[in-house]
């Protein structure tokens, strides 16, 4: 049996194959919003990127939100505001700084905000007491696909412009 393909064919068949290769290359790099890398910019609220980034910090907070995408980046420096930004492509509603809440805070844009930060150990229950900790301000943005977390950890801005930061960044990675 002898198969015959005009020559049209022929020339169409390499584009229809290197369309269909590249089509799947862009689904498996780009993939679901839960498998994306998430990449946090050196700046955030004017702050540059701190050099007391930990590694093993990440890995920790990577493998308790079960191995979801996961960023954290410090940034400020000794003597500025200083605060950790926490993004994952999973929700960490009661996990990692979310652990932290004293209560629900307060919405600002899509933002919430607060000022009632308490730590707890990590085998604790969110809903046990704590041991305040003042001066600080958490704010967080949490959906099933994507969350952020910044902690303000030293001289702390007005939650509203933490918020309105989260918010800038939630953009940038939703």
């Amino acid at each position: 049996m002898i198969i015959r393909v005009s020559r049209r064919a022929l020339v169409a068949m390499p584009i229809v194959l290197a369309t269909i290769a590249v089509a799947g290359y862009l689904t498996v790099s780009s993939g679901p919003s839960g498998t994306r890398t998430v990449n946090l910019p050196p700046t955030f609220m004017g702050l540059n990127t701190s050099p007391h980034n930990d590694a093993s910090l990440l890995q920790s907070i990577s493998e308790s939100l079960g191995g979801a995408p996961t960023a954290l980046t410090s940034y400020g420096a000794p003597g500025t505001t200083m605060l950790n930004v926490v993004a994952t492509r999973t929700d960490m509603t009661g996990k990692v700084d979310l652990h932290l809440l004293g209560d629900s805070g307060r919405s600002i844009g899509g933002t919430r905000c607060t000022r009632n930060v308490v730590l707890r150990g990590a085998d604790e229950d969110v809903d046990t007491p704590g041991t305040p900790l003042s001066g600080k301000v958490l704010c967080w943005r949490t959906s099933e696909q994507l969350s952020i977390s910044a902690f303000v950890l030293t001289r702390p801005p007005a939650e509203e412009d933490v918020a309105a930061a989260v918010d800038a960044l939630w953009l940038t990675l939703d």
